[in-house]
């Protein structure tokens, strides 16, 4: 009868730590969002951007902002204003998934950016659901870019 008790509890107890993974990111209802700008040289060339703030790329080269995303929750960045596009142009917007292939683990949503011509434009993003349109986002993001 122990052993029984014992394995139907841990039984329970491997259930609900499978929902928790499941949960989804907007748990906390509230919006966040984050400054600084730690950037490496990546293989392909180019910068590549992890945090929000300032980002400085040349005309005709190329920037990635790489943003934690986890898109089996349903959530990804969308822009929530659109860039100035005769200074800085989108190339490229992809999800990345994890390393490892754990279920519900987050990956990076991966935006290459193309300086168009020298000035200063602003890449506004929020981390929502696209069919939640009533919803404001569960984080945001903000980019400002100088093309130079």
């Amino acid at each position: 009868m122990l052993r029984r008790t014992l394995s139907l509890l841990a039984i329970a107890l491997l259930g609900l730590g499978g929902l928790a993974a499941c949960g989804d990111d907007s748990s906390s209802g509230s919006s966040s969002t984050t400054t600084s700008t730690p950037s490496s040289v990546p293989e392909g060339g180019g910068a590549v951007v992890t945090e929000p703030g300032p980002v400085e790329v040349g005309v005709g080269q190329q920037v990635t902002l790489e943003l934690a995303s986890n898109p089996t929750t349903g959530y990804s960045w969308e822009l929530t204003s659109a860039p100035d596009t005769a200074v800085v142009r989108i190339v490229s917007d992809t999800s990345v998934p994890p390393a490892a292939q754990i279920p519900g683990a987050g990956g990076v949503q991966r935006i290459v950016l193309e300086g168009v011509a020298a000035g200063e434009a602003t890449l506004d993003f929020g981390y929502r659901r696209p069919w939640e349109t009533d919803v404001p986002p569960s984080e945001t993001a903000s980019f400002d870019v100088t093309v130079a």
